[in-house]
């Protein structure tokens, strides 16, 4: 076992605004999602076969798996924002780390 550790920190930060950019495309898709299932409005009709593809039996059909699927992709772009600010944090705290070692070598060598 290595008692080293090695980190590119510019490489491993340097995918970290990917993930916003990855956020605002992820809100543009969720936001046309839903403008197109708006459009379509409620095409199953209103009739007992209708109404049990929509409710289901138990509050289990179509419009709460829709609203509960919408609510999950809707905390995506937040989820892909805090990846990439980890990502940055994370970098910048092997930074801060190193260069506080550094600091305790250099005196720990004046005496």
């Amino acid at each position: 076992m290595s008692d080293k550790f090695r980190m590119d920190l510019d490489g491993f930060a340097r995918p970290a605004p990917t993930f916003a950019e990855a956020s605002n495309d992820v809100r543009t898709a969720i936001a046309h999602l839903q403008q197109v299932i708006q459009a379509e409005g409620q095409c199953w009709g209103d009739d007992d076969p209708g109404k049990a593809f929509a409710h289901g039996t138990n509050n289990d059909g179509y419009t709460s798996d829709l609203q509960e699927g919408l609510q999950h992709l809707s905390a995506l772009p937040d989820i892909l924002e805090q990846v990439g600010s980890k990502i940055i944090a994370a970098a910048n705290a092997v930074q801060r780390q190193d260069e506080g070692g550094a600091q305790g070598l250099r005196q720990a060598s004046q005496f």
